[in-house]
Parts: structure tokens; sequence; C-alpha cells
């Protein structure tokens, strides 16, 4: 509806036009009719510009900056809630930075896992007692899942526990049901609770259907494809499929297509179909080579590697492995990462090099013994069922039977 019309109906009052925007914007987004949410948003912000009512202005903003993150343009969200900051703080309107979880999540969402715990400066026992439970959900779910990409898993394991007790409370908004049950379903995954991550994803699924949250839902059947059992290998790679077309023509951002491809590459990989995995790595290569998107860049040298050892191009292999190393050093995020140090010892231990193998194994187990560092017993027992800490442990015990030179 257009600027003249909302006017006519409620007799030229702008502040109420925009709220009714907001309304029904928020109707749109929730249906998953993106482009008319977008319409109603940024007609919104025309609205308030014009009632010159600035906190009803950045209120545009914001919702339109979420409705980009919902949709999967978390680039264009990103510009918007960097923007948003400095105008809270001018205006002082926000001054426990409760806001500024929208940049955290958003931050995530773009692989900027340091820079998410960077702006983590809200923590759950400092929001003061007036901020629903929404906002407490969504900024303890953003702390959560930055915590779990940067390793710190004993940290992470306690709010896990406090979301716990928040998301059993009555929320009224799906999206924020969906971010608390990803984040959980994220960190059950990293902690090696498959039962419970499983649960949590089938929530989500269950949302993100009705709802046609496809990023979401991509999301949640990637986690369930790394924790799945390699017999349902087929049944995992028919579902990213799915899920991959669903996204083509649907969300232009690569982020959701991106965790799609590298799933899907790992899956077939595990099926011992490395061609086409090798394929999947390009692919996702050359969409992210143009945006810096280091953490990303690293899965898919790792996984082109292993594909190249699987098709025995022990040259590539060489070449992609000291890449990854290199890689690995501008990313502070991955330093807890397993892959890279397993992927330089495989390579070692395929030409029967011991020595070099085993200095590779313990880099990768020094990591491992960091992740688990402080957790509780019973968690840090459930670690042992990660497939990287698993072929950790396989790799060390093969490389017992090889003779040291």
């Amino acid at each position: 509806m257009k600027t003249i019309e909302w006017e006519n109906v409620l007799r030229g009052n702008q502040r109420k036009a925009c709220k009714a925007m907001f309304y029904l914007g928020g109707g749109y987004r929730n249906t998953g009719q993106f482009a008319e949410a977008e319409s109603c948003f940024t007609e919104a912000e025309i609205l308030a510009e014009k009632a010159q009512d600035e906190e009803l202005r950045v209120a545009a903003k914001l919702w339109r900056g979420n409705l980009y993150y919902h949709s999967g343009r978390f680039h264009e969200a990103l510009k918007i809630f960097r923007g948003l900051i400095p105008i809270y703080e001018q205006m002082g309107i926000d001054p426990e930075g409760v806001r500024s979880y929208h940049l955290r999540k958003t931050l995530l969402a773009v692989g900027d896992y340091t820079g998410c715990l960077d702006q983590t400066s809200t923590r759950l026992a400092g929001l003061p007692n007036r901020i629903s439970t929404k906002i407490r959900c969504s900024v303890e779910s953003g702390n959560l899942v930055g915590l779990l990409y940067n390793g710190l898993l004993a940290e992470a394991w306690k709010h896990v526990k406090r979301l716990l007790v928040l998301q059993e409370r009555d929320l009224e908004s799906p999206f924020v049901y969906i971010v608390v049950w990803l984040a959980l379903a994220r960190a059950y995954m990293d902690l090696g609770m498959f039962q419970e991550s499983k649960r949590y994803c089938l929530k989500v699924l269950g949302v993100a259907e009705v709802q046609g949250h496809v990023p979401h839902q991509a999301t949640a059947v990637v986690i369930l494809s790394y924790i799945e059992n390699p017999q349902e290998g087929r049944r995992v790679v028919k579902d990213l499929k799915m899920v991959d077309n669903r996204l083509n023509g649907v969300h232009e951002d690569i982020t959701p297509h991106i965790g799609v491809k590298i799933a899907l590459g790992q899956a077939l990989l595990n099926l011992d179909r490395p061609d086409e995995a090798k394929e999947l790595a390009q692919t996702a290569w050359k969409m992210l080579e143009q945006h810096s998107r280091f953490p990303e860049l690293l899965d898919c040298i790792v996984m082109e590697a292993r594909c190249n050892m699987l098709l025995s191009n022990w040259s590539e292999v060489s070449r992609l492995v000291t890449m990854a190393e290199e890689y690995e050093n501008k990313i502070r995020a991955k330093n807890l990462s397993l892959s890279v140090p397993l992927l330089t010892a495989q390579m070692w231990q395929e030409h029967g090099d011991r020595q070099r193998s085993d200095l590779a194994l313990n880099v990768a187990n020094e990591r491992y013994e960091a992740l688990a560092s402080g957790l509780p017993k019973h968690v840090r027992g459930t670690l042992c069922r990660r497939r990287d800490v698993k072929r950790l442990f396989e790799m060390r015990q093969c490389n017992l039977a090889i003779p040291k030179e």
C-alpha cells in the first residue's frame, strides 16, 4: 500500500501508519513473504522520516535488517546493524548494548567468529530485569554460538544450561524458537551429544517447514549430516540436495549455499565419491574467493585435499596441505580445529613417515585437550564421539603399526 493511502486511512498520522507497517511487514515476514515485508519496512522508514521520529526510523531500519538476516541476505543485514550501533550510542536508547546482539548473530552468519566474540559484551547475568525473555534468548544464543566457533567449549556448556532454562518459557515468535534450537543443536553437536543435537534439529525443521525459513532449514539439515550414522550416507546426500535446490533462486546470499555445499561434499567423500566431492569443493571455493571468507575457504581446501588423497594426486595434496596451514594462521577462531593437523598427519601417514605424522598428531591432540579442558567429566567423555576426535584416536593407533625409522 502506498504512503498516501496510509495517510488517508490514518488521517495523516504518520506515526500510526508507520507502526501499522511494522505489524503488516511482520506478518509478511513470519509467513515467508520477504519481498512484501521489505516493502513494508522500507515504507515504514519513509513514514518515520516524515513524522521526524528518529526512534521509529531506527526501529524501521532494525526490522529491515532482521528481515535481511532471516531471508539469508546477511551482508545487507550486517551493513544495517553496524550502522545502527553508533546511532544507538548517540541517542542513548541502548545503554546495555542489548540490541547489538543483532550484529553478533549476523557476524556469525558471515563467518566472522572472532568479531562476534569481541561484540559479546552483554551476558545474561548482566541484563536488566526489564529485558524480555525473547531478547534474553537471542542474546544468549548469539553468545553461545560465538563461544562454540572459538573453541571455548567449557564456557559454552554453561550457556547451554542457561538456554535450557530459558527455552522452557513461553516464547511468542517462532524466530526465537529457531535461533535457540539451532544454537543448542550446534552446541550438542560440538560436544558429541548427537541424540540431543538431533532432537533440536528436528524441532527446527518442524517450524521452518511451516514458516518457510529455508536458510534455517538448511542449517538444521547440515548439522544432521554431520551427526547421522555413516550408514545413512545416501539419505543424507538426498536431504542436502533437496535443501540446496530450495535455496537456489530463492536466497541470493552465499552463506546458506556454502554450508550446504561443503556438507554435501563431505557426505559424498564419506561415500567414497571423491570426484563429485572435489567438484563441490571447487564450486564453493569460487563462490568464496571474492569474499575473503577464510573459515569456509579452509574447509574447502581440506576437503579438496582429502579428495585428492583418495585419487592419489599427491602433488596436489602437498600443495593443498601447505595452503591449509597458511590459511589457518589467518583465522584465530580455527586454531582449535583438528582438521588441518589431522590432514597433515594423514598425508605423512600415507607416505609411511611416522615421525612427521606423529608430530602433526601431537598438535591435534594438544588442540583436543584444549577443547576438553574445563568440561565436566561426563561431557568430556562425549567429545570422543565427534568424527574428528575419533579420527585422531584411530590415526594414533594406526601410527603404532608403522615402524620408526
